[in-house]
């Protein structure tokens, strides 16, 4: 159960990730705290009002307010 990491290095290691290579993507103060635990990158996702804060407060690396957001920055990145 989150804040425990167990899910996210488990997904990992069957990946045959290093943690470097991922990121979650969490709406709540506990997915950052489990990413933070497992060394991923982490984006808070403030989908409601608090949010922004709690997950700024949390740790998050990187805020967004809209997944619009992280669908043009992984077409960017995807795109030859």
């Amino acid at each position: 159960m989150k804040p425990h990491p167990h899910i996210l290095l488990r997904t990992l290691a069957d990946l045959a990730a290093p943690a470097e290579s991922a990121v979650i993507v969490g709406d709540s103060v506990t997915d950052i705290e489990a990413g933070l635990t497992a060394d991923i990158w982490t984006i808070g996702y403030a989908n409601k009002l608090g949010k922004l804060e709690a997950l700024t407060d949390a740790g998050a690396d990187v805020m967004v307010t809209s997944l619009e957001v992280l669908a043009d920055l992984t077409a960017r990145t995807l795109a030859p």
